[in-house]
């Protein structure tokens, strides 16, 4: 029952309409009650057309379903409403039908597992069902196509029309034509998830390092080899049983560090594992699944006294809260300092890929499981249509520049080029939603596919349909609105294409609007957006801002510089590179071949003066003769004393760096932003570069991002600081 408020009537309207009728069938049964034309009516939900079936939108009780008419549509056309165009063709299917060599030459998305499936784009088998028959509840029929019409295409799947002949309805008799059968359009195509299901929990066997040469497996006798190995030879060469549903489970992961405690799980995906272990040991304790589209995960551990337990907890804790849980759970807090957490991506798409070729932790595990058989009859998965098995033919993804690892690409049509799922990813997130929908303007499909995703190269020719993106749930959220959101914009509505957006329609309008100003600020985020792209209005985001970029990769590159410089010291003379071993502060050159023989002070690296020594404590021009005479380096054992020298150097150094940086780029400040604005966006872009070079200092006693915010007050000593 579908209730109608018409603006100036005094009571509603109310109309019936069934899941199997389409979008046509409801307007004209709505025009039917307001006496106007149907083509007159607007029908605002979505990224429908007429042909949509009721079933296939998205609705609940609450849901509001919009009309308009379409003569008061008006259309501003300023910069920030135009829409650029594509012809976009709509691919051919991938495979015949009949040939079951390729039956499963197919992509879904699948949603009805909840996140038990690996990655939501799975393979599938496909079908032809007589519409006929299957009414009967006859689902043997035998369905034979034409052979000049072997080769459906997808627009036929949208409109669930396919030519050809049934045998059960329509027997042949003794003139039937097998080279030309009689046809009709009584058959629908069906697809059949065929991917893998994986039980709960999973059984931990390993985790080692991606460019380890061997792995020890817990309780076996041996090492087992790894260089050079594919995923595939591994999984034969590990010393454990299988059963017959059962199989080994692989996940490429990275540990998550105090500075991730605070994020939320949510924010790592609904597609990403989680692992607990104790440090330094070679199997996990458990393998957390993702939560999907669920809104939490559940923990199953076996505790330490071999009791097995299990716990749900909300994907919106952080990953502080998930520690402490799994703590608990285990044999209590005391472990919490012994524990570690990794974010894992699985890596089963592609068994014959090299293990080496992966970079971080790899986690193996034993499941069992079992194939999906989700069915697009019963709206369990959706046919995917801008994919291709044909792939052997691309030597690298031209958005990755790697090679596609997985069985199957995207494919942009019909510029014909191809991508590799976590390329196009990469793409969907860098790009701004607004700057990549464009409308269809080929007659022939933009009734089926009125916007679509254009091509990631900017070739100007092709495009993938919008269904493309479902395994970016939070921008597909947004694209599968697109039809409406278009229709707001035309009408003054300022789109936001942020994922904290909360309700169901990504977009807002303003009281009082500058037509000059692209800064506006969104009531419901409570951020300031970019009115033109619907993104963050902050530098880098979009091309509205200021042209002026700051490249972290060359920040992160005089940072590790500065490490270096901190390390050692250099001679005045020759420039050399010298590192202490002990003794005292004054050094004399023999680098190698050079053999220089100057003399210079290893704590100020200037050459020694006959009272470069005296009275250093009251003066910062002179040295120590020790290092254990500084007062910041007197209670540090003797072993110790040159790495905390070059500790508290270095970060001399890199406070110095910091301050040019900021200092550099303070000197204008651009438009649209206040000073401490704009310097808590270069402080923020420092931090990021100090955190792409966590490396250099892993495994050191040594934290240099909390050294520098650390750094002793110069003011407070009356001598030099190292």
């Amino acid at each position: 029952d579908i209730c109608i408020m018409v603006p100036g009537r005094p009571r509603p309207l109310f109309v019936q309409a069934e899941n199997f009728e389409t979008v046509r069938h409801l307007k004209a049964k709505v025009a039917s009650e307001l006496g106007v034309a149907a083509d007159s009516l607007l029908f605002l939900i979505g990224n429908q057309n007429d042909d949509t079936k009721l079933g296939e939108i998205d609705m609940s009780k609450e849901t509001i379903l919009r009309m308009v008419f379409k003569r008061n549509r008006r259309n501003p056309g300023n910069a920030s409403t135009e829409m650029a165009t594509l012809n976009y063709e709509i691919p051919r299917l991938p495979a015949a039908l009949g040939d079951t060599k390729d039956s499963h030459n197919y992509r879904v998305f699948c949603k009805q597992t909840k996140g038990k499936h690996d990655f939501p784009v799975q393979p599938a088998s496909a079908r032809v069902v007589c519409r006929k028959c299957d009414s009967n509840g006859n689902s043997n029929s035998c369905f034979m196509f034409n052979k000049n019409n072997h080769a459906t295409s997808w627009e036929q799947v949208k409109r669930e029309r396919v030519k050809g002949c049934c045998f059960t309805c329509s027997p042949p008799d003794e003139y039937f034509d097998f080279d030309n059968p009689p046809c009709n359009d009584e058959a629908q195509i069906f697809f059949r998830c065929q991917g893998k299901i994986f039980e709960r929990p999973m059984l931990p066997v390993c985790l080692f390092q991606s460019d380890s040469s061997a792995i020890t497996i817990p309780n076996a006798r041996s090492q087992v080899s790894v260089s050079g190995k594919t995923l595939k030879a591994l999984s034969k060469d590990l010393p454990v049983s299988l059963a017959d549903s059962e199989t080994f489970h692989f996940l490429c992961a990275n540990e998550l560090g105090r500075f991730d405690i605070s994020n939320k799980l949510a924010t790592y995906g609904n597609d990403s594992y989680f692992v607990a272990a104790l440090k330094e040991s070679p199997k996990p304790l458990c393998v957390i699944f993702p939560c999907g589209v669920e809104n939490e995960i559940e923990i199953h551990l076996t505790s330490a006294q071999n009791r097995r337990i299990s716990k749900k907890v909300q994907i919106e804790v952080t990953v502080n809260e998930l520690l402490k849980t799994i703590a608990n759970m285990f044999s209590g807090s005391a472990v919490m300092d012994n524990l570690v957490i990794y974010s894992a991506k699985s890596i089963n798409y592609d068994l014959e890929r090299r293990v080496d070729s992966y970079t971080g932790t790899i986690i193996v595990s034993k499941a069992k499981y079992s194939l999906c058989k989700g069915d697009s009859k019963d709206g369990d998965c959706v046919p995917l249509l801008d994919y291709t098995h044909d792939v052997s033919s691309i030597s690298e993804c031209p958005l990755t520049f790697e090679p596609i690892h997985e069985s199957y690409a995207i494919c942009a049509s019909p510029c014909n080029h191809k991508f590799s799922q976590i390329g196009f990813y990469e793409f969907l997130k860098q790009e701004t939603i607004k700057s990549i929908v464009l409308a269809n303007s080929n007659n022939n499909t933009k009734d089926l596919f009125p916007y679509i995703v254009k091509c990631p190269l900017r070739c100007e020719e092709g495009g993938v349909s919008i269904q493309t993106t479902r395994f970016c749930p939070e921008i597909y959220r947004i694209m599968r609105q697109w039809f409406t959101i278009a229709y707001e914009i035309s009408e003054g509505a300022i789109f936001c294409g942020l994922p904290t957006h909360e309700g169901d329609v990504p977009y807002f309008k303003l009281e009082e609007e500058d037509e000059q100003q692209m800064r506006v600020h969104c009531p419901v985020c409570q951020v300031d957006i970019c009115k033109k792209h619907g993104n963050e209005w902050k530098l880098g985001a979009c091309e509205c801002l200021p042209k002026k970029t700051l490249d972290i990769d060359s920040i992160a590159s005089s940072i590790e510089e500065t490490f270096a410089r901190g390390m050692h010291a250099k001679c005045p003379s020759c420039n050399s590179s010298i590192q202490r071993s002990d003794a005292c502060t004054h050094m004399r050159c023999t680098f190698e071949d050079k053999l220089c023989g100057a003399r210079f002070c290893y704590f100020c690296e200037k050459p020694l003066t006959a009272r470069h020594n005296s009275d250093w404590a009251t003066r910062k021009d002179r040295c120590p003769l020790f290092l254990h005479y500084h007062p910041l380096l007197s209670n540090v054992n003797r072993e110790q004393q040159t790495d905390y020298f070059h500790y508290y150097k270095t970060l001399r150094l890199l406070i110095q760096l910091r301050t040019d940086f900021l200092q550099r780029n303070l000197e204008t400040i651009p438009g649209g932003y206040s000073e401490a604005q704009w310097k808590s966006i270069l402080v923020q872009v420092w931090n990021d570069a100090m955190r792409k070079k966590q490396s250099i200092w892993q495994g050191s006693s040594f934290d240099y991002i909390e050294g520098i915010a650390n750094y002793p007050d110069p003011r407070k000593f009356q001598c030099a600081l190292p």
